[in-house]
């Protein structure tokens, strides 16, 4: 069974928490952000075949698109969408936010830490 992780704005409920990590792995590809899914199973250090799956699942929610690769049409480059780079963004605010409240919660229980001790 996969693990879902929360579901964007306008995306569908079969993308998985590794298809996420994926779509991370590309957002976060040196300039322009595009790559090959060999390159993009290397990093998740997963199999072709599991990426392209990842892929799969990606290109029937619109969040990544696979292109030819104009300077050598045997390659295959995947890329974000706007929908896709959108969803990223919500995700990268919303871990960012998570973070901010753990961090809050971490303060206030070392001060009842302390409490306890005294």
């Amino acid at each position: 069974m996969p693990t879902y992780w929360g579901t964007p704005p306008n995306a569908r409920r079969d993308v998985t928490i590794e298809d996420y990590k994926t779509l991370h792995l590309l957002m976060v590809q040196p300039y322009p952000t595009e790559a090959t899914p060999a390159r993009l199973a290397e990093a998740a250090n997963v199999t072709r075949a599991a990426m392209t799956s990842r892929l799969d699942r990606l290109v029937a929610a619109d969040l990544v698109a696979r292109d030819v690769d104009a300077s050598d049409r045997r390659r295959v480059l995947v890329r974000p969408t706007a929908a896709g780079r959108a969803a990223w963004d919500h995700y990268i605010y919303e871990g960012m936010a998570r973070e901010q409240r753990l961090g809050q919660i971490d303060r206030l229980l070392r001060k009842v830490m302390l409490s306890i001790d005294e």
